[in-house]
């Protein structure tokens, strides 16, 4: 297609038009404008329009533009390659002649637009690209020098490694010299673009980077006071990277790089203070930390402690002015993406010891959770925690004199910050802090009732990273008290004094264990009342310290029925997450529901197995509202629920630890045929000669037709309940099953269970709830058990429909939520568990052994294809030793 491309008018006014509209706050209006944009895709000629607003209609607004570029950047990502050769090469052309485009934000769109371009694999197809930038950055003018930079930037960040390979003959030989060059450039603006350039090749040891190692620490050190905030936040990256690549470089210049850290971890300029705490977390896992560092504790400990205040803006962001806000809905941003986790896959993550890695989000929360996720106050403790556990009582000589004065200070902000640090040393200085915790915990206790509900809940965190201490002391000189005041809390009438109560009691659950069973009625009563206040998110944790509480007590449950009622009015309301679970989690939970179904109903599993492929037609007509707006810093791996390693635990016998809610897992397939082979094995052990029956394959068709509309209101604290639910039933065990306690708790959970739809995902965290509950209560749960085992085999056998289908016919059928049957799954494990030879005629009268043979024909050509992360599964597995975790790991 010929460059000098020109539009037809009445096609450029339609565009132009559509544009206006999508800036439209009304949701029709957008969803009308989307359908059109669709309908235009199919022009060849349509992304010339789009590239034609942006660099040649400079009469339109900036905004209409830059929207056409994002636009058309968007179906670059979707369709690049059905682009005709014309069109392409047009675009590219349109790119590079604008990319000094007097406005900073076309720049800004016009370099996205070429990155993304590059990104499609452009780079060996558009050899000119990189040539033809660096040569820009030689230009007199401004804005064609700071467009080309901005796209370089761009590109190094999303395309590094291939400019580090061979396949485009090494062009970073040329490019990083150049960088450097530019480090002294006048304009702030390039230095910083060329400082972060650079900054993306550290890590990876490039070699035309190692090259040139020295000049370019020169030049970090003749930028280190720039004037320039963005200058100085670079340079601290850069910094924070080589203490893991080139130590032995900056060995001889240690302390005075110690001295301009202490000075930037002070910047006025939060972000670059927030680079500069980075170096303390990096180099607390450097060998030589305590010979560099010791020299300098008295220096950075009151640094890294003022840094753990509240600033005036994240009061706020938190309304910490408001103190009772139970009666208000939660905000769909609330309700974080919720993973399920299974017992079995927690039995294969278990281990010791401690990784440093941040991917352990949401362990537990110091409840600026809807702030940025990683901020100062958050790397500052994170810092001292770390710090601690190098360190030891050598840290504690400098803090204690600190948290003297902090902990009984006037004013909540500092006497918040305070409790903040005692928890941060908690895991690090446990045993110089022994002497002075009789004194500390009662004024923690104290704490709770403070009129502040940040305070109350940083108290609640804070006394959780003390419970083993506590529980090991006489129960009525601290077990009893504190336990009295977080249930108080947990009826706390503002929601994150629930969250954090919930989480802190669970914690204490898993502690306290046994030493709970006298105090179980009070427990109870307060949980189930917690049911009519708590809304979606706190009721959570609610189902999870009630599973472990079960799980810890057990028999001791079964008490004669005194139930007490409570009247409240509730409103219900359903969310719906958006979640990933991996096929291979699916096969560990499946594996282990064979196992324990095979302990548990011996030889009954002496039946010709019959399977049946179900084709399901399914007609899915969803109406979703949705305004998402994404801001991507790392790349997170699906993650999984709460109770993982309590789950684990409980199989294994050992005690339980608190581990986080967010772990990142995978699972390397020979793994997985390790543990088929020991299902297997545990099967055979079980019902013997019996296994030798034919199986039978079966076709049948159906067809569905179902209509959803989904309205996403999020209650935020009810998922909290439900995890202490779930927590409280693995804490007490058998000790639950008494008719009492099964009066008390079982009602408000069934009442929920009945509620829910099986499309609802906040089946998930109800479902492992009963799965700790239904282990505890044996017996007892026996009245409930046939409703739940029979939705558990038809959440089995939708899922596998919806699987077959999409196999079938993936281009008309949407992969379905394996999430479902994943839960569904481990409940059924739970329930056999529980239940014992109880569960031989509930598996008698169902097709489970039918659907489970096909749960592993479905799952496992997508399992065989899960690349190896066995490291990934040892770290992680090492992460869950810590308890609790702290709360900066969000």
């Amino acid at each position: 297609m010929d460059c000098d491309w020109k539009p037809d008018e009445q096609g450029l006014q339609q565009i132009l038009q559509l544009l206006k509209e999508s800036q439209s706050p009304d949701t029709t209006t957008q969803r009308s404008v989307q359908q059109k944009l669709e309908q235009l895709n199919q022009y060849p000629d349509f992304n010339n329009y789009l590239i034609f607003v942006l660099t040649k209609l400079k009469s339109e607004d900036e905004p209409t533009r830059s929207l056409s570029g994002l636009i058309l950047k968007n179906n670059v990502k979707a369709h690049y390659q059905n682009f005709p050769n014309g069109v392409s090469e047009f675009i590219k052309n349109e790119c590079l002649q604008n990319i000094g485009d007097s406005s900073p934000l076309i720049r800004a769109t016009v370099g996205i637009l070429i990155t993304t371009i590059a990104s499609k694999g452009e780079l060996q197809n558009w050899p000119e690209l990189l040539p033809k930038l660096c040569l820009l950055l030689d230009s007199e003018d401004y804005n064609t020098c700071e467009g080309a930079f901005g796209a370089l930037q761009k590109i190094c960040e999303d395309s590094a490694e291939i400019l580090d390979s061979d396949m485009l003959d090494r062009p970073l030989n040329v490019m990083i010299p150049k960088f450097l060059q530019f480090f002294k450039h006048s304009s702030p603006k390039i230095r910083s673009h060329a400082i972060a350039c650079v900054n993306q090749f550290i890590i990876s040891r490039t070699q035309a980077l190692m090259l040139h190692i020295d000049p370019f620490i020169e030049n970090l050190f003749a930028l280190a006071t720039d004037e320039e905030p963005e200058v100085r936040k670079n340079v601290c990256r850069a910094l924070v990277m080589l203490l893991e690549v080139r130590m032995d470089r900056l060995l001889p210049q240690m302390h005075n790089i110690i001295q301009y850290m202490l000075q930037r971890t002070q910047d006025q300029d939060e972000n670059v203070a927030l680079e500069a705490c980075e170096f303390w977390l990096t180099l607390a896992e450097q060998p030589v930390c305590k010979d560099v560092l010791g020299g300098h504790l008295s220096q950075l400990t009151p640094v890294l402690v003022n840094g753990m205040r509240y600033s005036e803006i994240d009061i706020i962001l938190l309304k910490g002015d408001v103190e009772e806000d139970e009666a208000i809905p939660d905000n769909e941003q609330d309700i974080r993406p919720r993973f399920h986790r299974s017992r079995t896959v927690a039995q294969q993550h278990e281990g010791d010891g401690i990784e440093e890695d941040e991917d352990d989000d949401d362990d537990l929360d110091d409840d600026d959770d809807t702030i940025s996720d990683w901020n100062l106050r958050k790397c500052s403790a994170a810092a001292l925690d770390v710090l601690a556990n190098v360190f030891r009582d050598e840290l504690l000589l400098h803090i204690l004199p600190l948290l003297k004065e902090l902990l009984f200070h006037q004013e909540w902000v500092v006497k918040e910050s305070g409790i903040l640090v005692l928890g941060a040393i908690a895991e690090g200085c446990m045993q110089g802090m022994i002497t002075y915790l009789p004194e500390l915990i009662p004024h923690l206790v104290q704490c709770l009732m403070d009129k502040k509900a940040l305070v109350r809940s940083i108290a609640c965190w804070t006394l959780s990273r003390y419970a083993h201490w506590v529980v090991s002391q006489p129960p009525d000189l601290y077990l009893k008290p504190l336990m009295t005041e977080l249930l108080k809390r947990i009826l706390d009438s503002n929601k994150r004094v629930q969250e954090a109560a919930c989480s802190a009691f669970a914690t204490l659950e898993e502690e306290a264990c046994t030493e709970l069973v006298p105090y179980l009625a009070y427990i109870l009563d307060t949980l189930v009342f917690a049911f009519t206040k708590y809304q979606h998110k706190n009721l959570l944790i609610l189902y999870d310290a009630i599973g472990t509480l079960a799980d810890s007590v057990g028999h001791h449950l079964n008490k004669p029925v005194h139930t007490h009622t409570h009247t409240h009015t509730h409103t219900h309301t359903h969310t719906h997450t958006h979640t990933h679970i991996h096929t291979h989690t699916l096969l560990l939970i499946l594996y282990d529901s064979i196992g324990t179904l095979a302990d548990s109903v011996g030889h009954h599993l002496n039946k010709p197995v019959h399977t049946h492929t179900h084709t399901h037609t399914h007609t899915h007509t969803h109406t979703h509202t949705h305004t998402h707006t994404h801001t991507h810093t790392h790349t997170h791996t699906p993650a999984h629920s709460l109770r993982l390693h309590r789950h684990a635990c409980r199989l294994r016998g050992s005690p339980p630890q608190q581990t986080g809610t967010h772990t990142h897992t995978h699972i390397h397939t020979h793994t997985l045929l390790l543990i088929l082979y020991d299902s297997i094995g545990t099967l055979a052990d079980s019902v013997g000669h019996h296994l030798n029956k034919p199986v039978h394959t079966h076709t049948h068709t159906h067809t569905h037709t179902h209509t959803h509309t989904h309205t996403h209101t999020h209650t935020h604290t009810l998922f909290i309940l439900y995890s202490a639910i779930g927590t409280l039933a693995d804490s007490v065990g058998h000790h639950l099953n008494k008719p009492e306690y099964i009066q008390m708790l079982m009602p408000p959970l069934i009442q929920k269970w009945n509620q829910l739809k099986d499309e609802d995902k906040d089946l998930f965290p109800l479902l492992e709830c009963l799965s700790s509950v239904a282990t505890a209560l044996q017996s007892g749960f026996l009245p409930y058990c046939e409703p739940v085992y029979q939705r558990c085999v038809n959440l089995v056998q939708k899922t596998l429909a919806q699987a077959m289908l999409h196999q079938s016919q993936p281009e008309v059928y949407e992969a379905p939520d394996k999430d479902f049957m994943i839960v569904a799954l481990d409940l059924l494990s739970g329930l056999a568990e529980g239940l014992g030879g109880n569960i031989e005629q509930l598996v008698a009268r169902s097709t489970i052994l039918t659907l489970m043979y096909q749960c592993m024909q479905v799952t496992t050509a997508t399992t065989a294809s899960s690349r190896s992360c066995t490291s990934v599964c040892r770290t992680k597995c090492q992460r869950s030793a810590r308890a609790p975790s702290p709360c900066w790991e969000t």
